[in-house]
């Protein structure tokens, strides 16, 4: 029972050791993933709809301004999905409507972008409403922020993403925010990795099979944490979970999602917990 009460609290002091890493040293990086301090600082269009700045993301694309603006036009649930993890946007709702995905070819002021799939009457109700269009460089969708395409050179573009919200009144809204801002970046830079690789490769690096292995792979390893809370003894009750989870935040957070990398991670954090077992 003792071991039990043991193992319960430096669960308690690991979340919060987690929870204060991620705000201090990765959050800085992921809410500017991509975007260099002159993209960050830069006025873009739409930013008038913003109450408040959360986060500026960019990635360059090998490829023409029309390309990524006909990815952003077969947004939302009704066409193509948000070439993010179709396991994750299956999951929440999100199942893709390809029957209509090549129809539309357009995109207006006033339409839903829709983030789940048709209620029991048929329709689109939930989503984003677009409130803003600059042809073919920019969109503004309420509740989420701008889409920017920015001209390199004739061969490579550079889409922006900035992220509106509304203004943090507590502290308990800002934690929740920040809890936000990290659940809307693994979303979001996947997005983004989706279109580039949609243009550059026609899907060939992200598939529903890459993106399985990868979340499986650290939601095997996060169980991997969990286990050597309870089972270790000591101070490595907070030492072995603790850089496990540490180095789980890493590669989730600073590299981008690939299955080899997923099996690396597991190799490491098994590595880990024989090191710990050899020294036990």
């Amino acid at each position: 029972m003792l071991k039990k009460t043991h193992s319960i609290i430096a669960l308690i002091l690991i979340v919060n050791l987690q929870i204060t890493c991620a705000i201090l040293f990765f959050h800085p990086y992921i809410i500017n993933w991509g975007a260099t301090d002159k993209i960050v600082n830069a006025s873009l269009f739409g930013d008038n709809y913003a109450e408040k700045i959360r986060s500026t993301r960019a990635i360059t694309i090998n490829g023409t301004k029309d390309n990524v603006w006909e990815c952003l036009i077969y947004m939302g649930a009704d066409r193509k999905g948000f070439y993010s993890y179709y396991f994750l946007e299956y999951l929440f709702g999100c199942k893709v409507n390809e029957h209509n995905s090549s129809k539309e070819k357009t995109i207006k002021v006033g339409r839903l972008v829709p983030i789940k799939s048709m209620d029991k009457s048929g329709k689109y109700t939930e989503g984003f409403k677009v409130v803003a269009i600059k042809d073919k460089q920019a969109l503004v969708l309420q509740g989420w922020g701008t889409f920017f395409i920015k001209n390199q050179n004739n061969n490579t573009v550079q889409l922006i993403i900035r992220t509106h919200g509304k203004k943090s009144n507590n502290f308990i809204q800002k934690l929740k925010n920040k809890f936000f801002d990290v659940l809307h970046y693994v979303m979001e830079k996947r997005m983004l990795l989706g279109i580039k690789d949609k243009i550059e490769t026609n899907d060939k690096n992200y598939t529903v099979t890459t993106d399985t292995i990868w979340i499986f792979t650290i939601i095997v390893n996060i169980f991997i944490g969990l286990v050597m809370v309870f089972v270790s003894e000591h101070v490595y009750k907070i030492i072995v979970p603790t850089f496990i989870f540490i180095i789980i935040q890493f590669f989730s957070f600073v590299l981008n999602p690939n299955p080899f990398l997923g099996i690396l991670l597991t190799s490491i954090t098994l590595g880990v917990v024989f090191l710990y077992l050899k020294k036990r």
